[in-house]
């Protein structure tokens, strides 16, 4: 894994070691069953007062390291979409209850249950709903709850500079790369997530284009924000099961307020961010005079080189290159589809085989830089930073 971290030419792309390390954590924590029965104790502290949410409660005395023993808390299954009606329940009610308290989790609680797949939410006889499995659970720290916090204030206002600039903050975002690229992916991203309609599923498809840039963009998404897109991602598609309009993204504009008009602990976090905030201009102003004779020193020495990026050129040749690259794999495709006209026409049409097997991947790769050139095109057709 470090090996490849290191040396492939996508290993920059991700930290896979610290994703590697967070899979290896949370692997062995759900190994441990006294690791799971303080998880479901603290989960269900969280939400000890809202009888719409149930946590089975824990049986100390009959748990251990090898075994869980929970209070039985029966329910109908979350996506059995008929058995609730016949119930008499809402699905569309008890979607968003749920999405509430997933969000409630997030940026209230900042300890979320990181596997809501169907298998471990169900509904109550009275409409409450039930949470199991505890193993894999994730938490946000205050540090990031508060980055993220930025993140959603730059978001809202659309203003793609200070975003890109949060990202890079927290380490998402490689240092010293050209800017310009990335702040048009960003603000695409934002044009699709903040103009209505809003699309149904549209946490998947921000989840899908995120992944697209991280490997296409000098991008480092940190482990934890990975298995919190991952959770969302999940439990979007239990929300579109119960509510073919379920929009995950309008249900979370109120619970994000709290991000965007606080900065955590009230005049005490203040302070903190403006001694924080201070103690960085001076660090950086005294650093001023030992970088301006390091570059004085590299001017004498005739070390110091000029760095210019033609951006709107760049754009043009990488779209040039692309567009040669889908005129050879066409030309191949269109080659090999004669190959196997012809084999098929012959008198041993079984040879027809070997070259239609040969066209699926050389088709795969078409449709992958068609994709890739015309996601080049809309971000082109953006303004300019």
């Amino acid at each position: 894994m470090v090996w490849s971290q290191r040396y492939f030419r996508w290993g920059g792309a991700s930290d896979w070691v610290a994703m590697a390390r967070e899979c290896r954590r949370v692997l062995l924590r759900e190994l441990d069953f006294r690791l799971e029965a303080e998880h479901a104790a603290r989960f269900r502290q969280q939400f000890l007062e809202d009888p719409g949410i149930r946590i089975p409660a824990v049986v100390w005395e009959l748990s251990s390291r090898r075994v869980l023993c929970l209070d039985y808390v029966p329910g109908i299954k979350i996506t059995d979409r008929s058995a609730l009606l016949q119930a008499g329940l809402d699905p569309i009610a008890i979607a968003e209850k749920g999405a509430a308290s997933y969000l409630q989790q997030l940026v209230r609680f900042g300890f979320f249950h990181a596997d809501p797949h169907p298998g471990n939410l169900a509904v109550a006889a009275d409409g409450a709903l039930i949470y199991y499995d505890f193993g894999m659970m994730g938490q946000i720290s205050e540090r990031l709850r508060l980055r993220l916090g930025r993140m959603v204030k730059a978001a809202v206002s659309r203003d793609a500079v200070s975003l890109v600039e949060e990202l890079q903050q927290a380490g998402v975002l490689a240092r010293g790369i050209d800017q310009g690229p990335v702040r048009r992916l960003v603000r695409l991203m934002l044009q699709e997530a903040l103009t209505p309609p809003f699309s149904a599923d549209l946490i998947s498809r921000l989840s899908g284009d995120l992944y697209d840039l991280v490997y296409g963009q000098p991008f480092r998404l940190p482990a934890d924000l990975i298995f919190v897109m991952r959770a969302l991602s999940t439990f979007e598609g239990v929300g579109k099961s119960l509510d073919p309009g379920f929009n995950l993204v309008a249900i979370a504009r109120p619970y994000l307020l709290p991000l965007m008009t606080s900065s955590g602990n009230g005049p005490s976090e203040l302070i903190n961010e403006i001694t924080r905030q201070a103690a960085d201009v001076g660090t950086r102003a005294l650093g001023i005079p030992r970088r301006l004779d390091e570059s004085l020193s590299r001017i004498e020495q005739g070390d110091l080189q000029v760095q210019i990026r033609a951006g709107e050129t760049d754009r043009l040749l990488r779209r040039l290159a692309l567009t040669q690259q889908i005129s050879g794999q066409a030309f191949l495709l269109g080659g090999l589809a004669v190959a196997t006209a012809l084999m098929v026409a012959s008198q041993r049409p079984i040879y027809g085989a070997v070259p239609a097997a040969l066209a699926l991947p050389v088709g795969w790769g078409w449709l992958k830089l068609q994709a890739r050139l015309k996601r080049d095109s809309r971000l082109d057709n953006l303004p300019g930073v």
